[in-house]
């Protein structure tokens, strides 16, 4: 049972709805999906997704930049699977080259 409404608020606008999230393997083949209600952030799903399906040691996560946080990247640690999740610009400094 769901904690939280599955709406979200975007400026004006309110929307109903939920988020899938999928794991695939390398030929996307779908290995696991994990529902969450629209206004649920993606850093603190990537536990649950990451559950959905049995990850080999050491293979690339990739994911996008709504995921990376620093618990994450620890999350992924732990699992001991490579964190290949999209970098996000800091609300006081834009996104540079590496």
């Amino acid at each position: 049972m769901w904690t939280t409404k599955p709406w979200i608020k975007n400026a004006v606008k309110t929307r109903y709805g939920y988020k899938k999230h999928h794991t695939t393997g390398l030929v996307v083949n779908i290995i696991g999906i994990y529902t969450t209600p629209a206004n649920m952030n993606e850093i603190a799903s990537l536990e649950a997704v990451s559950a959905t399906a049995d990850l080999p040691e050491n293979i690339h996560t990739y994911a996008d930049k709504g995921y990376r946080s620093a618990n994450n990247e620890e999350l992924l640690k732990r699992e001991n699977l490579k964190s290949s999740i999209l970098h996000k610009a800091k609300k006081v400094q834009s996104l540079t080259i590496h």
